[in-house]
């Protein structure tokens, strides 16, 4: 057996779903794949991954090449979709120093241009996403689920309880 290529390196989920799909793998047949190709394919499908087309991955790898993004942060870009500047920031190293806040904006509008949104999500995705970072609620509740105070005190006697028997118990 000669290996022709290695190491290729690291794919996208677009990549990994498009060789899942050349393999017969569907939602409604899975019999010619093994269980954890299904599976993965099963994830695939709820993630930004299967609306995207080559040419969409093509389109947006050229768009950013003028940001001096390492591979690893683009696959990132490409796997997660983020649609805010705030996601950019969170996956590229060092992005105030590198990049910037217009250049952080611009790679946002690029996510949006060039690779179609989730198919599980609505098209007011970033209003959803500026709700979520301003603390609201995108369904409207804005009361937060917190624990009654006197459950938290309970949760927290009982800490401290076991905190004390392990004391006593010589357990550190």
């Amino acid at each position: 057996m000669k290996i022709l290529k290695a190491n290729d390196g690291p794919l996208t989920n677009f990549e990994v779903l498009d060789y899942l799909r050349s393999r017969g793998v569907s939602k409604e047949v899975a019999v010619t794949v093994a269980a954890s190709e299904y599976k993965v394919f099963q994830y695939l499908v709820e993630t930004p991954a299967y609306s995207q087309t080559r040419e969409n991955v093509t389109n947006f790898v050229r768009n950013v090449k003028k940001y001096d993004l390492s591979k690893a942060e683009v696959i990132n870009l490409i796997n997660i979709r983020p649609s805010l500047p705030v996601g950019i920031y969170l996956m590229v190293e060092k992005c105030d120093a590198r990049l910037g806040e217009t250049i952080a904006e611009q790679l946002a509008e690029a996510v949006t241009e060039c690779l179609p949104p989730p198919p599980a999500q609505p098209e007011n995705q970033d209003v959803q996403e500026s709700d979520a970072l301003a603390g609201g609620d995108p369904e409207g509740n804005d009361e937060p689920d917190e624990p009654e105070p006197e459950a938290v005190r309970e949760n927290l006697g009982d800490i401290d309880e076991k905190a004390e028997d392990d004391n006593l118990m010589g357990v550190s």
